[in-house]
């Protein structure tokens, strides 16, 4: 990465709040991007939050540790690295480097995203009590409906993996009703030609979830994986 020019200068004090106060979003977007290349840090994953850039979920310390090394100096270390205690940031929301994050434009989101009703929901960092209003970040990943209804045409509205027919369990209620997947995650970003046939799936609400459920956005199960899982549970009950 480019040195940024908001380096530390002799006579500052030289910690990882001080540099981490100083960060700019181009900083940031080095540091996501060298990510994305392979780079390393002394941080492990976070279990709790994440960045969300571009559709790709990020460890919040990773980013901003890789982001304000070359402002401090030296290698920022996690709050249980006691060789440099000038150079430890800690993550949780109101911390130095969370509101860095937040002040150069970047959501910070709850970890389990595909937990949540719609796959391409994420809840966020700051849960609100239940019957309070609640912002919701989504991924606006461009969608055609023409699109759906011409996958739906094609294959019908019975799910690939359970073959669970929502009109058949619900009556005209459920009539028609599925959802549809993308075999190729738009998560994965770029525009690209969408065949309704080849590149769409309908599956059921459930099966739709669990094709998320713990895997990155951009990297869901397979229809055949999840059928695989299925036909797993069956076997064990």
């Amino acid at each position: 990465m480019s040195t940024p020019r908001s380096e530390l200068t002799e006579g500052d004090t030289a910690t990882a709040r001080e540099a981490v106060d100083r960060l700019t979003r181009d900083q940031i977007l080095e540091a996501i991007a060298a990510l994305d290349d392979g780079a390393e840090t002394a941080f492990a994953d976070s279990r709790d939050y994440a960045v969300l850039h571009a559709g790709r979920l990020y460890a919040p310390l990773r980013v901003v540790s890789l982001a304000a090394e070359p402002v401090l100096g030296r290698p920022l270390r996690p709050h249980s690295d006691r060789r440099d205690p000038d150079a430890v940031i800690k993550g949780g929301l109101g911390t130095p480097a969370f509101r860095a994050l937040e002040r150069c434009g970047f959501d910070i989101v709850m970890r389990g995203a595909a937990d949540d009703a719609h796959p391409d929901e994420l809840s966020p960092a700051d849960p609100k009590r239940e019957g309070s209003r609640a912002r919701v970040w989504v991924n606006r990943y461009e969608r055609r409906p023409d699109l759906r209804a011409k996958c739906v045409a094609l294959q019908g509205a019975v799910c690939r993996v359970c073959e669970v027919d929502m009109g058949a369990t619900y009556g005209e209620l459920g009539a028609g009703f599925v959802h549809v997947h993308h075999t190729s995650p738009l998560a994965r970003g770029g525009e690209r030609e969408t065949d309704p046939e080849k590149d769409l799936v309908p599956v059921c609400p459930n099966c739709h979830v669990m094709l998320h459920r713990g895997r990155p956005a951009d990297d869901p199960r397979t229809v055949d994986e999840l059928r695989e899982v299925l036909l797993l549970a069956k076997r064990s009950s």
